[in-house]
């Protein structure tokens, strides 16, 4: 499946993980699971991409971003993982090229009092 989606951490992390090929539409179904479960959170949620396995951009993804909930009252921070092409053209408050490096930063941030409101 070109675009997955999981909550983890304890509700704490959404993972979405795109590979090729991939299409905006594959984002519909997991931006919409995304705003239900950031609407029922009672902390920060934080949002983890794994890009590492895509190499296009499909058009139209700026608009995905936004469906997938960067703007959201519960969001907490994005990390991108992945350095590739895709992965400079997506929002995010960090870009870590390794996923054991991104986890950690999350759990660092979870850990946080600010990400303790």
């Amino acid at each position: 499946m070109p675009a997955t989606f999981e909550v983890r951490e304890g509700g704490r992390v959404l993972l979405f993980t795109l590979t090729d090929p991939w299409e905006l539409n594959d984002l519909i179904p997991l931006a919409m699971h995304s705003r239900i479960h950031m609407d029922r959170a009672t902390e920060p949620v934080y949002r983890v991409f794994d890009l590492r396995g895509a190499q296009q951009l499909p058009a139209g993804v700026s608009q995905a971003q936004g469906m997938i909930g960067f703007r959201h009252a519960k969001a907490g921070a994005t990390v991108i993982v992945g350095t590739g092409g895709v992965a400079s053209r997506f929002e995010g408050d960090q870009r870590i090229e390794n996923e054991d490096q991104a986890w950690g930063y999350i759990r660092q941030l979870i850990e946080s009092p600010k990400g303790k409101r």
